[in-house]
């Protein structure tokens, strides 16, 4: 260890920052301290390595040749986290901050620079063409595979080698999807921009802006950091998770470093309520708390909400999961006193991005006051730090013309798919389908029977509050008619349905309008993820995406899920209200139209804010509803804001 703190002195004295040397240096280090975990001397070595570590990795990132090399850097960025531990005990609390979110959602970073830019028009047209030839024709060969298997499911499954043809075609479908990937990155690794967008070095805000910002608005951020194996498990072959807390912000004088453990007694009640969880005394892991939440006896938490199940087991298993998240006593206490914060900003990590905190019960002996929307502040959702403390807009300038769009026909994709809503002749109970692309040719996606009445009411209120209103709605809910018209809007509001593909970071997921073309990818009526990122929204202050499970999809470690709220911050939008789970339609309708309504009207100090506004609208349907079905968190606590304001 002493040898290699004299190296890494000589290589710093040196100015050799960009040599890959540095990287092994420091990746030696990281070594040497986990294997001689605890020693007092090793502390300082310790933390003053993770800092110029932590820039030599960010400056091999901007130089990667092309998307594959990231894996390097992925390997090498899990190492800075799992040394954060030793940060923690050296009391180098600052730095906490300034590493993880260095090394944290850089892609996003990068993506959020780019601001709607169409990567392929960067390029020259003689590289451009041939591509873009390549892309429809991929995607021409995904829509005439997905036909095809429409047409298997809905034959007769006695004829022979039925599963093994479908199953056959499916593998095709999987292979061209994974070409599209493949495409987009090469794309990417050839575009002139990304470059320069990737190897600009900004500057940077140190801890104490960013704690400046959030004292002004008395807000905490309670920031999950989740690495399942780093370098440690790499070396005693034991699973080792770094699961932790960042708190930061108002009221602390330093970023706190909690671990994520559970003790014996908290592990064995754990067993008895969730059987399936097999949990243990030590730190969560990523495993455990996915069975946590969700698992194949439906014991999970948000297994039995999704079940409307608020009986007691379900409440003391939600107490038990605050507890575990916010590990901290005295925090538990300030979060929940009415008086330390008035804002909570979480930036969720792995499968919490799934959970909605506000309906984690933090009193279970008060069932009127049990959970954190009651007793909790306003509470929003980030992916980064990075646009903290920005300007904000008073509510004139930033609402001022809204495009609702609802209603759409789902039934045209029955017709581009040659199929019928009648099922196969014999039905196979073992087979199940799950591509949200075949599943709408094969016309299971419904009606939406209140997205009319959704539509109308957010477009009348719009027109009550002096605002410029585009309303679209049937056959006319297109993705060509919805691009045409959101250009400049400062709000969107979409009530329709939305599907999640979690295999191909989501660039297959999107939301489901009226088809049109289903040889256009722009107006076959699926609209992508990777489709909204290209777009322009940079004038778009809030977006509402009154649809199923838009707040989900594939996780990365380093970058969070790749979810739809995350496609339409990329596109330039500073708010989005999204949702975590399968909504209920009716009261989606009711949900959104008093959110908007506050948003629009309540404020006199012409300041408008949105978290407040949502925690007020789920209030209205667990204190007041006339409905006792509405109380439960099933119904409430889907919808999650994403932004900064």
């Amino acid at each position: 260890d002493k040898i290699l703190c004299r190296a890494i002195s000589i290589f710093e004295s040196k100015d050799l920052s960009g040599e890959s040397l540095g990287v092994d240096l420091y990746d030696l280090r990281a070594k040497t301290t986990t294997l001689l975990w605890g020693q007092e001397d090793l502390h300082a070595g310790a933390t003053s390595s993770l800092p110029p570590f932590s820039r030599i990795l960010e400056d091999r990132r901007k130089a990667f040749e092309n998307s594959l090399a990231a894996d390097d850097y992925t390997e090498k960025s899990n190492m800075v986290i799992e040394l954060i531990q030793e940060l923690k005990q050296a009391r180098e609390y600052d730095e906490i901050y300034d590493v993880v979110n260095k090394i944290r959602f850089q892609r996003f970073y990068d993506r959020l620079k780019l601001a709607s830019t169409d990567l392929l028009a960067t390029l020259p047209a003689d590289i451009a063409a041939p591509l873009n030839r390549q892309r429809q024709e991929l995607y021409a060969d995904c829509t005439r595979l997905e036909r095809e298997l429409v047409r298997t499911l809905q034959s007769d499954r006695d004829q022979k080698d039925y599963l093994n043809t479908y199953l056959r075609k499916e593998a095709l479908l999987h292979e061209k999807r994974k070409e599209i990937l493949a495409l987009n990155r090469k794309i990417e690794d050839l575009s002139p921009i990304w470059r320069k967008i990737k190897g600009k070095r900004d500057s940077e805000r140190s801890y104490q802006e960013i704690k400046l910002a959030l004292t002004q608005t008395e807000t905490i951020v309670l920031q999950y950091l989740i690495n399942e194996k780093g370098a440690l498990s790499r070396m005693t072959e034991e699973i080792t998770p770094c699961h932790f807390l960042l708190a930061y912000g108002h009221g602390l004088k330093h970023p706190i470093l909690y671990s994520l453990k559970i003790d014996e007694k908290t592990a064995k009640r754990i067993n008895e309520l969730v059987p399936e969880a097999d949990s243990a005394e030590g730190y969560l892991s990523t495993d455990l708390l996915n069975r946590l939440l969700q698992n194949r006896s439906k014991t999970g938490l948000l297994d039995r909400i999704f079940a409307k199940d608020d009986s007691d087991a379900t409440i003391e298993l939600s107490h038990i999961l605050w507890k575990i998240l916010v590990p901290s006593v005295a925090l538990r206490k300030k979060l929940t006193d009415g008086l330390s914060f008035r804002h909570v900003l979480i930036m969720p990590d792995g499968p919490l991005t799934k959970l909605s905190f506000e309906a984690l019960v933090t009193d279970p002996d008060d069932r009127d006051q049990c959970y954190f929307l009651d007793n909790g502040p306003k509470i929003s959702y980030t992916f980064s730090p990075a646009g903290l403390g920005t300007a904000r807009k008073s509510k004139a300038e930033k609402y001022h013309s809204l495009l609702t769009l609802g209603n759409a026909n789902y039934e045209q994709f029955m017709r581009f798919f040659d199929s019928s809503a009648s099922p196969a002749k014999k039905k196979d109970s073992s087979f199940h389908v799950f591509d949200p692309r075949i599943l709408a040719g094969m016309g299971k996606f419904k009606a939406l029977h209140y997205s009319k009445a959704e539509v109308e009411s957010i477009a009348q209120l719009g027109r009550e509050r002096n605002l410029q209103v585009t309303s679209i709605l049937g056959n006319d809910a297109t993705e060509q008619r919805f691009r045409s018209s959101c250009a400049g809007k400062s709000i969107i509001h979409l009530a329709c349905h939305g599907f999640t593909d979690s295999r191909w970071e989501n660039v297959f997921g999107g939301l489901l309008l009226t088809p049109v073309d289903e040889n256009n990818e722009k107006n076959d009526g699926f609209l992508a993820a990777n489709e909204i990122t290209n777009m322009d929204l940079r004038e778009t202050q809030l977006a509402i995406l009154s649809a199923c499970e838009t707040n989900l999809g594939e996780f990365s470690h380093e970058e969070g899920v790749m979810s739809m709220s995350r496609a339409f911050m990329i596109a330039g939008c500073r708010n989005v209200l999204t949702s975590n789970w399968s909504v209920d339609d009716e009261a989606t309708m009711t949900l959104v139209y008093h959110f908007l309504d506050r948003v629009l009207g309540a404020a006199e100090d012409n300041e408008c804010d949105l978290a407040d506004a949502l925690r007020n609208a789920k209030l209205f349907l667990r204190k007041f509803s006339d409905l006792r079905e509405l109380k439960k968190p099933f119904y409430w606590a889907p919808f999650v804001l994403w932004g900064y304001d």
